[in-house]
């Protein structure tokens, strides 16, 4: 419909609705762990950030596919599926074991009413061995000086051997399945230029925020975080009817922890051995 009404090549839409994509889940995201903050809700980052991703992701794949299910050409969105894979199994490191996943897949093949062809189990099995590969290399890659070498070589190697069984069960000709795995190639490239370039951003806020909000030296909150805890902790208090203490200290002869372990590590150290649990500690 682009490339007719509006002479724009699908190629160009796809990105940019990839990339819609991708901001869509990053503006989801932000919110969601926001608001957790916001209401001091206990939940990891990660946590939420995997949840978040195999949802997202999930809903964008089937609500996709819905369009063209049982129809010649329901094998126009594979490229998309797999940017999905590569994005959550890659970028997110989301693990899931093979009875979380196999399930996944073989609910899609039901939906996509291609769990007769046994087309559909070998891209099935091949699928789940991307997944499988794109978390392993997550975890390997960043030792090594060329991290996007081996990011490109897996995608271009499982997504040939898909993009071949695709042809196979669509009779597809060498054209149209050449021009779609180079499609992937790009789409794959396009993605790790954009995730690495929001990650980037978000480590300098990260560090930034922790600069504004805690003390260089004992990795403690300073007065101005500490301050703004210890009231979260009163109105909570009030709230729930709930137990309240604080403590104020000052260590003396501190100066024999200074000569017997460096001044460098003694604030670590300190905040570990005094923070428990949901503890408060700050620096004055």
């Amino acid at each position: 419909m682009t490339w007719s009404n509006w002479r724009i090549s699908p190629f160009v839409t796809s990105i940019f609705f990839i990339l819609g994509v991708l901001t869509l889940y990053w503006v989801l995201f932000n919110w969601i762990t926001t608001w957790f903050h916001a209401r001091h809700i206990n939940i990891d980052d990660d946590t939420v950030n995997a949840w978040h991703g195999v949802i997202y992701m999930l809903v964008f794949v089937f609500v996709m596919q819905l369009s063209v299910v049982g129809k010649a050409d329901s094998w126009e969105f594979v490229n998309f599926h797999l940017i999905a894979v590569v994005f959550c199994s890659f970028f997110l490191n989301i693990r899931m074991p093979y009875y979380s996943l196999l399930p996944v897949v073989i609910v899609y093949m039901v939906f996509d009413q291609s769990i007769f062809y046994w087309e559909s189990w070998s891209y099935a099995v091949v699928f789940v061995l991307f997944f499988w590969s794109m978390n392993y290399l997550r975890l390997w890659v960043p030792k090594h000086r060329y991290p996007w070498l081996y990011y490109y070589g897996a995608v271009a190697f499982y997504g040939g051997i898909l993009w071949g069984l695709i042809k196979l069960k669509y009779s597809l000709d060498w054209d149209n399945t050449l021009q779609e795995y180079g499609y992937l190639m790009i789409f794959a490239g396009l993605l790790y230029a954009y995730v690495n370039m929001l990650t980037q951003d978000s480590e300098i806020k990260l560090r930034l925020a922790q600069f504004a909000s805690h003390d260089a030296l004992t990795e403690t909150e300073n007065f101005a975080a500490y301050t703004e805890h210890i009231k979260y902790l009163f109105d909570d208090s009030a709230k729930n009817n709930l137990n309240l203490s604080m403590m104020m200290f000052d260590i003396d002869h501190f100066k024999h922890v200074n000569d017997t372990y460096g001044q460098p590590c003694r604030g670590p150290r300190f905040a570990r051995s005094c923070r428990h649990g949901h503890d408060g500690l700050g620096r004055q």
